[in-house]
């Protein structure tokens, strides 16, 4: 089996069964401690680019009633209506589970050729963020009143009279001028 990654690729979720041990399944996805390193997942997915940042996971039976199903749509966004056909499938999963968004894949585009013990599952689309068609209200954003006293609004420009300022420059040009004159003839 062949999968394409897109370099451009956004929204996807692959999910793989993992027909190893609990125990074992930890250290066949950690990634290697030296870059170029062996890595058994990225051999096991045939694939040439992988952040470990974006790698999951998941053990079924620590998911209590959310099952895996319910990791994807309520944990990773996943439409619901993507896992129609693969509920049951989903539902049935004893092994430890890979869960890869295209996040994963570095934008990088590449094939996949997963092998054992990687099983593939499914790939699935994750929701669209629906736009936001009205303004949002929140008590958050309004003026809240304050306990202190306020000091007192500043008083409009329009009534502080118009020639103060002028005045103030002229005076104190007048003021230098003089002071520079008393030095020159002193």
């Amino acid at each position: 089996m062949k999968m394409e990654v897109k370099g451009s690729e956004r929204g996807l979720v692959r999910v793989f069964a993992l027909a190893l041990p609990k125990a074992e399944a930890a250290g066949f996805v950690a990634a290697p401690e030296v870059e170029g390193g062996d890595w058994p997942l990225r051999d096991a997915l045939g694939a040439t680019a992988l952040d470990p940042d974006w790698v999951d996971l998941v053990h079924p039976g620590e998911l209590d009633e959310l099952g895996v199903a319910g990791y994807l749509t309520q944990g990773l966004g996943v439409a619901e209506g993507e896992l129609d056909g693969a509920r049951d499938r989903l539902g049935a999963l004893t092994d430890p589970v890979v869960i890869l968004p295209s996040q994963a894949f570095a934008g990088t585009a590449q094939t996949l050729t997963p092998r054992s013990p990687l099983r593939w599952i499914g790939t699935f689309q994750e929701e669209s963020a629906a736009p936001v068609t009205e303004r949002l209200h929140s008590d958050s954003a309004k003026r809240q009143p304050s306990h202190e006293s306020e000091p007192p609004a500043p008083e409009p420009a329009s009534s502080r009279p118009g020639w103060l300022m002028p005045a103030l420059i002229v005076a104190a040009v007048v003021i230098c001028l003089g002071l520079i004159f008393a030095g020159l003839s002193g």
